[in-house]
């Protein structure tokens, strides 16, 4: 597997995502290039999504929080990520937010 085109290809739907205010078009580009859903199925916070090989992961992550405080109703913050990691640590990583 080819991770740096496939973290290409990620972040770039990762882009799209943000501005459509919609995760899941990073998370389809994510399950397309082969990584799969950690924990399927179950609510937890944050989504993470991954595969491995020859010692290195490329992993997709999306976490959400309400920065709402008492009288001041706003917006969950949506963040998306994805990195390249080996034993040598982050090889490469990006970051998209919106709110929704």
């Amino acid at each position: 597997m080819d991770f740096d085109k496939a973290f290409d290809a990620i972040v770039d739907a990762m882009k799209r995502a943000a501005a459509k205010a919609d995760r899941s078009i990073a998370s389809k580009e994510a399950e397309r290039q082969g990584l799969v859903e950690i924990g399927a199925g179950q609510s937890v916070n944050p989504v993470v999504w991954e595969k491995t090989d020859g010692g290195r992961t490329i992993r997709f992550r999306w976490r959400w929080y309400d920065p709402s405080q008492v009288f001041s109703i706003r917006p969950d913050i949506n963040v998306l990520t994805a990195e390249i990691i080996s034993a040598g640590g982050i090889e490469r990583q990006a970051e998209e937010r919106f709110e929704d």
